[in-house]
């Protein structure tokens, strides 16, 4: 399993050996990573932290970048000026990457060439309730997204109009992912905004109307 966080880990399961693929450098302005994902070859594309968006560090909020990691395990800044870094998915074709930048309530998208380099960042969508937090695609193109503040999943087509909205009871839609044996299910989570303790949250399942794109495994050289 790959995760992040204060860094980008290749994780063994069981046996819980860890191996650090992309380390955060806190001074050189990377604090650590957020939302990551893969292309249909192998590599993975993780946004960066310039600040943390949690923890009271004293420090002005300050842009991320989006890095990617190839096959053979080198990385490289392939996107800049992401203010908040969250949800990263790709078009069914593999030629559009969306990525979600929270605190300018925006999801941006990437033209991807074959050797996953990005062109100019493009606005996709302005979220009108709520800002831009994880996000999933289905097959048919379409674009699903935790509307952070907007209680629930803004449906967007590939035109970056906002469909419709799949609401839940808390306030704080974080994330949204497709699962279950025909990637028909969608999973939706909250935050602790409206839950009965500042730790809690909840995890909902809805049947979707498409399947979800699977996410492709990593193919990384550790």
């Amino acid at each position: 399993m790959i995760v992040s966080g204060r860094n980008i880990s290749w994780k063994s399961i069981p046996e819980g050996e860890t191996v650090t693929i992309l380390d955060s450098d806190e001074s050189n302005g990377l604090v650590g990573f957020n939302d990551i994902t893969t292309d249909s070859a192998g590599r993975v594309y993780a946004g960066s932290l310039g600040s943390s968006p949690v923890f009271e560090d004293g420090r002005e909020p300050t842009a991320g970048e989006l890095h990617l990691i190839d096959t053979d395990g080198s990385a490289r800044v392939v996107a800049v000026d992401i203010m908040l870094t969250n949800g990263l998915a790709f078009s069914p074709d593999g030629t559009r990457l969306y990525h979600s930048d929270s605190s300018r309530q925006r999801i941006n998208v990437y033209e991807v060439d074959d050797e996953g380099s990005l062109g100019r960042k493009q606005v996709f969508a302005i979220a009108e309730s709520g800002s831009p937090d994880g996000l999933c695609v289905s097959e048919d193109g379409r674009i699903w997204v935790a509307l952070a503040g907007g209680h629930g999943v803004g449906v967007f087509t590939p035109d970056g109009e906002q469909q419709s909205l799949i609401e839940i009871p808390q306030p704080m839609c974080t994330s949204v992912c497709f699962g279950g044996d025909d990637l028909q299910d969608l999973y939706i989570v909250s935050g602790s905004q409206g839950m009965e303790s500042d730790n809690a949250g909840a995890v909902y399942r809805t049947r979707a109307d498409v399947r979800g794109l699977p996410v492709p495994p990593t193919r990384i050289s550790l």
